[in-house]
């Protein structure tokens, strides 16, 4: 579980440093951070669906379990462009992790 896990966590912060974010931070920790902290819309809708793709394995709230483990990074929300481009990336890319987080979770949990 640890390959599959790092696998995703890097993948996670090229996504953020592709954005425009800080490269030692995920998304899951971006959106976390804040969501928690500024309540924006934009914010909360993107938590809930990486949240909902992560659930299998992480249980509920995996992107502010993701702050948690980098609260001490910094956090940048970012420009208007680089919220869009993650907006994109996380609905592109979010049906195939679900899928993947799910068939894991089958295989290791239940197999």
């Amino acid at each position: 579980m640890n390959y599959f896990r790092n696998l995703l966590i890097a993948f996670d912060q090229l996504f953020n440093a592709i954005r425009g974010g800080y490269h030692d931070n995920t998304i899951s920790a971006e959106c976390g951070y804040h969501a928690n902290k500024t309540g924006k819309k934009r914010w909360v809708w993107l938590e809930k669906i990486i949240d909902w793709a992560f659930e299998p394995i992480d249980g509920p709230n995996h992107c502010w379990q993701a702050y948690l483990n980098d609260r001490n990074e910094k956090h940048y929300a970012g420009t208007v462009f680089s919220i869009f481009v993650m907006w994109a990336m996380v609905l592109v890319s979010i049906p195939f992790i679900a899928l993947v987080v799910r068939v894991y979770a089958w295989a290791y949990f239940d197999g």
